[in-house]
């Protein structure tokens, strides 16, 4: 099994679990309804652990590996009693903090990923205890090595077009539809310079509105077309890049 493969469905993983953390993590934005932020406030680190455990069954339970195993076209070769375990070692690793387990684990990881390199079997700790490997699904790999780099970059181009698909869509936003609606004319936005009057961020990738001439995040102005301004209540027609 090739290492870099490993690796960087490792990679991969982490930062689809990083989004789905940011996407939970907007329910606290301000412009969602109180209710939905109350209940995130309450019960966020429940809900987080129940998607989490949703995840790992639909994929390393029935699928033999994670979603981003699957993205690089491998699986892991276990006993289903292996892969309950590694999916329980997942769970206890990411919500509990324990300075020394933390510092034990840190260290035993460290050591875990120098045989790693030397062996290419068990990435991390949790891998070796539950006796859990990679295989590889498809045999191209094996059969002709010098694609690895060519099939490294596939990979690496597909996942950043997913993961810039994937940061462009924010809860927040479906309720600016519903927000509009029931806002009168008379009931402006009023922010500060440099924040977006739509989703109260930073501006990003700034864009004007025809109508006033008002600062948006491009996307925010974007979905503004055909509806009233938050600044000043007029109808926007076009959106231009702010110079």
């Amino acid at each position: 099994m090739n290492r870099i493969q490993i690796l960087d469905s490792i990679l991969l993983q982490n930062q689809v679990n990083s989004l789905l953390n940011d996407q939970l993590s907007a329910f606290e934005h301000r412009s969602l309804p109180r209710n939905i932020r109350r209940f995130y406030t309450q019960h966020g680190d429940i809900l987080k652990l129940i998607i989490e455990c949703i995840l790992l069954k639909m994929f390393v339970i029935d699928r033999n590996g994670t979603y981003a195993d699957i993205l690089t076209g491998q699986r892991l070769s276990s006993t289903k009693l292996s892969r309950y375990l590694f999916v329980i070692g997942t769970l206890i690793k990411q919500n509990t903090s324990i300075p020394l387990l933390n510092k034990f684990s840190t260290i035993a990881n460290f050591l875990n990923s120098i045989v790693f390199l030397n062996e290419g079997i068990y990435p991390t700790l949790l891998h070796r205890i539950t006796h859990t490997k990679y295989i590889n699904v498809s045999t191209s790999l094996t059969s002709n090595p010098e694609s690895i780099s060519y099939e490294f970059q596939d990979r690496q181009l597909i996942w950043s077009a997913f993961a810039e698909a994937a940061a462009a869509l924010q809860l927040p936003r479906l309720w600016n539809r519903n927000i509009k609606k029931n806002q009168k004319n008379n009931q402006l936005v009023v922010v500060n310079n440099g924040i977006c009057p739509m989703d109260g961020h930073i501006v990003c990738n700034a864009h004007i509105v025809n109508c006033c001439g008002k600062i948006y995040c491009y996307i925010c102005a974007v979905n503004l077309i055909g509806d009233n301004c938050l600044s000043c209540g007029k109808l926007v027609e076009s959106v231009s890049v702010y110079i």
